[in-house]
């Protein structure tokens, strides 16, 4: 998928890799009202439902937040991110993720009214209006900016084993094994995986697992080049310079769907047994490259 607008161009795209199915999806949004575009890519867990519910809602829970529309998209992110979660976890939300495991059109009445998804996702998500830049990140997937040719990196991982994330999944009665919540889930943050977020007494920030994002908001200057959203997939084959490195080589010389294409070639091992199962991850990765300013 790739297109453009006055003031940037984007290529997006999903591998599944070496994986059964793939449970990754991706967001692009280029004509959001306030002159806004948003980028988000997806990585699911444990099923591709939740993935793909938030891919196609979260503009619509982002635009109906008046703090949109004022330029307060810091907090409008993060209460998107909130949102959005809140939705999955209703009777409503978990019929969409009935429908969407079954794979029935919306609308499709769900008569299983016990029936409810383990899934979860990482997300990553990027709104850019005029020279403001903002992500969101829950989870590890990865925001990169190449500006002047270097790697900036706008997200950090949400791990169990980090210090912040350790003292909130004590607090809230949790523990970690092997740097996993309760000895399961490898992610801290993230949409879905409601086992973890059971605690009555506490707010959804303050669960084991949250989707409360980090938020990072930069200015695009002339020096920025292009933005890599990409889910861990990409960054078990890649460092962020290496990455910028490798899009800036072929910028310019080719379409940026292409460049993306051989992007994602260079993410999935050719050899599992040998790989160690590096390489064999579901893969999704969005570029978007701005125009001169």
């Amino acid at each position: 998928m790739a297109g453009e607008t006055f003031e940037l161009r984007y290529a997006a795209a999903s591998m599944q890799g070496w994986r059964l199915t793939n449970e990754d999806a991706f967001l692009v949004e280029l004509d959001l009202s306030q002159r806004s575009s948003c980028f988000g890519v997806f990585d699911g867990h444990s099923g591709a439902e939740v993935a793909q519910y938030a891919a196609r809602n979260f503009t619509a829970v982002l635009v109906a937040n008046q703090r949109f529309h004022t330029g307060r998209l810091e907090v409008t992110l993060q209460e998107t991110f909130l949102q959005v979660d809140e939705r999955l976890s209703s009777a409503e939300g978990q019929k969409a993720l009935i429908r969407l495991m079954k794979g029935l059109e919306e609308g499709v009445e769900i008569e299983e009214t016990n029936a409810h998804s383990i899934a979860g996702a990482a997300a990553c998500v990027a709104v850019i209006r005029g020279q403001q830049l903002v992500v969101a990140s829950a989870g590890d997937s990865r925001a990169v900016l190449a500006q002047a040719g270097k790697a900036i990196e706008l997200t950090t991982d949400h791990k169990p084993d980090s210090a912040e994330e350790k003292r909130r999944i004590r607090r809230a009665g949790g523990t970690i094994e092997d740097n996993r919540v309760l000895g399961i889930l490898n992610l801290s943050r993230g949409f879905g995986d409601f086992e973890y977020k059971r605690n009555q007494d506490l707010a959804q920030e303050e669960q084991m697992v949250t989707a409360f994002p980090d938020i990072k908001s930069v200015k695009l200057t002339k020096e920025a080049q292009f933005l890599v959203l990409g889910t861990d997939g990409v960054w078990d084959m890649f460092s962020p310079q290496e990455c910028v490195d490798f899009v800036l080589a072929r910028l310019n010389k080719q379409a940026l769907e292409k460049t993306l294409e051989e992007l994602l070639n260079a993410c999935v091992t050719t050899d599992v047994r040998l790989s160690g199962g590096i390489g064999c991850d579901n893969v999704t990765c969005t570029i978007v490259q701005f125009k001169a300013r």
